[in-house]
Parts: C-alpha cells; sequence; structure tokens
C-alpha cells in the first residue's frame, strides 16, 4: 500500500490494524489502494442515468442522499481496493474502519470463487452480491469485536434487520440467503427480466424501505426504494484465476499466521468454518455407499412360478424391483442450494434402469407426489411449498402408504427439529446440503448421512 495520495483515514486505519489486528493488517497492507478519479466517477453516474455533474446523488423515492461512487475490491490484475474521496470524506473515521473491514471481507469469505462453486447463472451476479452484503456486515456487526477497534458500518440498510423485516428467517449465509432471494424475485434495478432463466417469485405487501427495486430506471446502489450497498461490486462477469484464487487462500492463510490478535474467538471459528475445505470427497462416499446397498438390495428375490429351474428343478427367483422414494425438501430455506443438480445427477446414475421412484416435494406437508418419476425429471420440477420444516411428514406418508420397506433419500438443508418418528422405515439416506449441523439422522440410529458441501 502506497501512502502517496492515499486518503489520510486509510492510513489511520492501517495503522490501528498493525497495533490491534495482525490478520487484518496483513490482508489490507497486500491491497494496491486505487483512488477513482473525477473522470471516472462522472462516467459511472453517467451510465446509472445521474447528472454526471453531481456526486452527491438523491434518489427518486425521497431516501437520504449518497455518494455514487462508493468503494469496492477487485481481483484482477491484482488484489485492489477502488474508493472515491468525496465518499470517504463523508465518513467518520469510525465508518471507514466499517467500510475497510467489509471490503477485506469480501476477500476473506472468498465472495467469487464460492459464486463459480455454485454453478449460478450469470444473471444473479447482483443477488450473489446483495446476498454476500448481507453475510459480511452481520459478520461485522455482530461477530467482529476487537478492542481497541471502535467501527461502525457507514450508512446502509444491508443489515440483518432488514432481511428480518423482509420475513427471513433462515441462516445468514452466502447459500442460503441467496436461494431465498431467488425465491423473493428480487432483480438488479433496471434489468429487464423478459428473457431472466430464473424463477420469479413476486414479492407481498409493503416491504419499504427495502422492498424490491423496479425493474425500470438505473442501475442503482440504492435503487427504488431498495438495498443502500456500501461498495460497486464487479468482477463477477467472468469466472477469476486459478492463480488469484490461489494468491487469495495464500494471503488469508498468511493472515492467520500471522496472529489473530484481539480478534474475538467466535470470529475466528466463523473465518476457519468458511475457509475450511470440505474434509472428503462427497461423490466418492456417495458412490461407494450406493453402490453397496444397489448390491445388498439386488440380493432380495421373490419366487415365482414361471419357467423353473433346469438344475435345481424348482421355482427360480428373480431379482425383486427395487423402489425408491426421493423426498425434496421445498421449503425455502434449501431450494436450488447449489450442488443439488449435480447431486441429483449423481444418484441416478447410481440406480439401476428398472428401479422404480417416486418423487415427493415436502417442507411441513407433502406439497406434490410424483410417482412414476423417469431420470432428470428434476429438471421440470415446478416448485411447491417454501414454508417451514418438518420431516415427520414424509415418514407419515410412507406408513400411510405402506412404502416403509422402500429406498428413502432425503436431499434437504437439515434445517428442521429432529424429534421425529420414522415408524419403522428401514432405508433411509440423508443428502445434507450446505449445513455442518448434527445430521438429522440423530446420531446414525436412522440411515446415513451424506454432507454435500
Amino acid at each position: 500500500m502506497s501512502s502517496e495520495k492515499t486518503h489520510p483515514a486509510l492510513l489511520k486505519v492501517s495503522q490501528i490494524f498493525l497495533r490491534h489486528s495482525p490478520f487484518f493488517a496483513e490482508i489490507f497492507l497486500s491491497l494496491n489502494l486505487c483512488e477513482i478519479s473525477e473522470d471516472r466517477a462522472r462516467e459511472m453516474r453517467r451510465d446509472m442515468g445521474y447528472d454526471p455533474d453531481q456526486p452527491m446523488v438523491t434518489p427518486s423515492d425521497g431516501s437520504p442522499p449518497f455518494h455514487f461512487p462508493t468503494a469496492s475490491v477487485q481481483l484482477e490484475p491484482c488484489l485492489q481496493m477502488n474508493w472515491y474521496r468525496p465518499f470517504l470524506d463523508s465518513l467518520s473515521l469510525r465508518e471507514v474502519l466499517g467500510l475497510v473491514i467489509h471490503e477485506v471481507m469480501h476477500i476473506v469469505s472468498l465472495t467469487v470463487e464460492r459464486f463459480y462453486r455454485g454453478n449460478y447463472p450469470g444473471n444473479l451476479t447482483y443477488l450473489w452480491n446483495l446476498a454476500s452484503d448481507f453475510v459480511i456486515n452481520q459478520a461485522i456487526l455482530e461477530r467482529i469485536r476487537i478492542p481497541g477497534i471502535d467501527h461502525e458500518l457507514p450508512p446502509t440498510n444491508v443489515v440483518p434487520k432488514t432481511l428480518q423485516e423482509m420475513g427471513y428467517q433462515g441462516p445468514l449465509d452466502h447459500e442460503h440467503l441467496m436461494s431465498w432471494l431467488i425465491r423473493q424475485g428480487i432483480s438488479q434495478p433496471g434489468e429487464d427480466r423478459s428473457g431472466a432463466e430464473i424463477l420469479v417469485f413476486p414479492l407481498e405487501g409493503d416491504l419499504s424501505p427495502a422492498r424490491a427495486p423496479s425493474a425500470s430506471g438505473p442501475a442503482l446502489p440504492v435503487g427504488e426504494g431498495g438495498f443502500r450497498t456500501l461498495d460497486q461490486h464487479d468482477g463477477l462477469e467472468r469466472p477469476v484465476g486459478g492463480h488469484t484464487l490461489a494468491r487469495i487462500r495464500d494471503l488469508v492463510s498468511s493472515a492467520q499466521h500471522r496472529g489473530w490478535g484481539d480478534l474475538s474467538q467466535e470470529f475466528r471459528s466463523w473465518i476457519e468454518k468458511t475457509l475450511r475445505p470440505p474434509a472428503v470427497n462427497w461423490k466418492q462416499v456417495l458412490r461407494k455407499y450406493l453402490t453397496r446397498e444397489m448390491a445388498r438390495l439386488g440380493t432380495v428375490g421373490q419366487r415365482t412360478w414361471s419357467r423353473p429351474s433346469r438344475r435345481e428343478g424348482i421355482p427360480m427367483k428373480r431379482r425383486s424391483t427395487q423402489r425408491f422414494i426421493f423426498a425434496v425438501d421445498t421449503s425455502g430455506s434449501f431450494y436450488l442450494m447449489d450442488n443439488f443438480d449435480a447431486c441429483v445427477t449423481e444418484v441416478e446414475n447410481l440406480l439401476r434402469t428398472d428401479s422404480e421412484i417416486t418423487l415427493l416435494q415436502w417442507d411441513v406437508h407433502i406439497r406434490n407426489v410424483w410417482p412414476k418419476y423417469r431420470k432428470g425429471d428434476y429438471r421440470k420440477l415446478e416448485v411447491l411449498g417454501g414454508g417451514g420444516t418438518s420431516v415427520q411428514c414424509v415418514f407419515d406418508w410412507l406408513r400411510d402408504n405402506r412404502r416403509l420397506n422402500d429406498y428413502l433419500i432425503v436431499f434437504t438443508d437439515g434445517n428442521f427439529s429432529y424429534a421425529y418418528d420414522t415408524h419403522g422405515a428401514r432405508h433411509i439416506l440423508w443428502l445434507v446440503f450446505r449445513n455442518t449441523q448434527p445430521d438429522p439422522s440423530n446420531g446414525g440410529r436412522h440411515g446415513r448421512t451424506i454432507h454435500i458441501v
């Protein structure tokens, strides 16, 4: 970081980090700080439909004025934080400190890598950035406690309170929140959704001040009565190169070795969990387990009075048809989780061609029964449900339809009460997405659990 022409508040922030948080100091001092020129700021305001000569922007919905541009993190060709002088001039030192922590956290939480790891469509970059901002701001407000560092967020409504007002009750992590935002039909301000290849669920009621941005008008960081973000995002238009991802991981690892300083244990645990790679390859575990189970089930037969065996002269055995239940959790917290397509495809490829599959959609009730499911039909699924989550309805359905001996495969995030009764169901496989909480298999007594991460 060069001190030449660097904003005085950013220099003070670096000094505070060096005294109290080697972790943040290592990352922040590795960034190239680049001031957004006034010519570039004029271009950005013009592109957004604003008066290019007015650095202070007043939204048409009556929200308080704000500066545009603000700040951003750039990953390629180098790790860089872009900042706009009039915006920093308008902030207190505590707010600049909160802003810098926010930008550093975009690097630490691997925002870009996780977007492409989740295989999200390119037209969902705005929602992913919005989900990331909510998660990061929640961590700043509730997890980051550094003695000697008094920070606060600049004015923003991208905070947990806004989500609560909108009715979100799920966990605050990128993937869960992303799924929920998709289901709410929130789109990028100014986005033409006529050709969008996403499921659109309209928002209900007045959610001001955090209602969905208007589908017309300029693409604003605030939007028409929408979300006041702290920074402009870019870099999600194309995957980041492998060398950049390796550089980020090395930088964060180096920061950890430098020392956590006065960072709280809660925040350390959160960072380590975010950076921890999957302990096992879930595809290998799934293949091994299902292959063994299919072989075992294949030995079960029933006698038939068809042509007898020439060797033994007794009715021969034939292999019985294997019957499966795919129980897909369509509660608001689960559907459209990343890796879902890959997981269903992996399961289907491991089943015999003559297997009979019934697909259930469930949240607190069975929402739909698909009795003659065929491979790949999940792509035709119309999402039903979206409320709370109670797996008891699945086992009640098995009991009422005399299907307790079928092989049950549950696709879920595991966010439900484990006080359920299986009614004696014999074969259960839990495929749990993005959740490291205790297994829904209740300690292994009710089937096998494989975490999909």
